[in-house]
């Protein structure tokens, strides 16, 4: 296999994910959720609604293909660095336009709703007291045994630091030569490990959420849709776990690359494995358990028997669709004193930036990131 072709895979690789991940979008969220507008779930297979998801899927299939092969079109005529940043430029512009369509097609089932006469009945439940439920949660303190494996990385690399060339290779072909360089300097060679301790504290964080997020379930039989519900949130912390864990060992080999303690071809070959791990992982959550558990529940099919002695505090009747913002992807509501809900866009959970706390959260995040890109290029250039 040659360079081009090496890359090129890797491209096509990421390209399937992130078309994948846009084009069928509709598909694994819950049935009570069209574009991020809450809708009966008598309705979900209707004509009007069904044509709109097969709509915004092949909106969003023929423009990945169309990009595509304009990208590796960019990548066999171009010189290298013009080529990847064309990608870069083509992902960017995939992204913002398959938002076009989703927000076309947010408006669209928003003014359907508005004209048809509909009640929505969901229950979003803020405690429970779950006496037959026993299973715990995936605990995020696991997240830092990862800090074995970069403290290992790190001891490695200064173990070696003073044996290094001045000139430290960063980037390598598929024959294994060096193809980029940085000046010799301590802030090069932590600059990965002090990377592994950012994502640490992300997938922490992710898992704390995941812990903290509001049970709710929008199925007839409340109880079941808990447990259902409690599922999700044990299989998305182990997910999650294992995610990390594989991006960690892939930042880890890079570093080894780095210092000549592993071959370069390794890591390039790992990067295969890891996109075709992450596809498999995602795939399985979503087929297999679904937005907040609800393909769990068509597998077994709802029977409307309340078999899980349990306590609940919930309120029903609940049509919230004012109080998500931007199209549905934001929770707005400062009566919730909910930190973390599940999200109308997408798996898994988003913040209530109407309650302090996750307000706060947002904004340290989006600290957190401006200072690690802002950060990097400096640790990069110290001596």
């Amino acid at each position: 296999m040659t360079e081009l072709q090496y890359t090129l895979g890797v491209m096509g690789l990421a390209w399937l994910m992130i078309v994948a991940a846009f084009a069928f979008l509709p598909y694994y969220t819950r049935k009570s959720i069209s574009f991020g507008i809450a809708v009966p779930k008598e309705v979900y297979d209707s004509e009007f609604f069904s044509s709109l998801r097969q709509q915004y899927l092949w909106a969003n299939l023929v423009l990945g293909a169309v990009l595509l092969c304009v990208t590796v079109v960019a990548m066999l005529r171009l010189p290298e660095d013009t080529g990847a940043l064309v990608s870069v430029g083509l992902i960017l512009f995939y992204t913002a336009l398959s938002f076009v369509f989703y927000a076309r097609a947010h408006n669209r089932s928003r003014d359907y709703k508005r004209a048809s006469d509909w009640t929505i009945s969901t229950t979003a439940v803020a405690s429970i007291i779950d006496r037959d439920d026993t299973r715990k949660l995936f605990n995020p303190w696991w997240y830092l045994t990862y800090l074995i494996l970069i403290g290992a990385t790190a001891a490695a690399s200064l173990f070696a630091y003073p044996s290094l060339p001045e000139m430290i290779p960063q980037q390598f072909d598929l024959a294994g030569n060096a193809t980029t360089y940085a000046t010799k300097s301590m802030g090069v060679i932590l600059s990965m490990p002090l990377t592994q301790l950012a994502m640490t504290a992300l997938f922490v964080g992710i898992g704390y959420m995941i812990n903290r997020a509001k049970r709710q379930t929008d199925d007839s039989d409340v109880r079941q849709g808990l447990r259902n519900n409690r599922t999700f949130q044990i299989v998305m912390g182990k997910t999650m776990f294992w995610l990390g864990l594989a991006m960690q060992l892939m930042l880890s080999a890079s570093q080894l690359s780095i210092i000549g303690w592993l071959s370069p071809a390794v890591i390039l070959w790992a990067t295969f494995a890891l996109l075709a791990f992450i596809i498999v992982i995602v795939v399985y959550v979503t087929l297999s358990v679904g937005q907040g558990g609800y393909r769990l529940a068509e597998r077994a099919g709802q029977a409307g028997k309340d078999t899980v002695g349990s306590e609940l505090s919930e309120h029903e009747g609940v049509d919230d669709d004012s109080q998500w913002i931007l199209w549905g992807t934001f929770y707005n509501n400062s009566e919730d004193p909910s930190i973390f809900v599940e999200k109308r866009v997408g798996v898994g959970w988003t913040t209530n930036v109407g309650h302090p706390i996750g307000k706060a959260l947002v904004i340290a995040t989006a600290i957190l990131l401006v200072g690690l890109i802002v950060a990097l290029p400096w640790l990069a250039a110290t001596s």
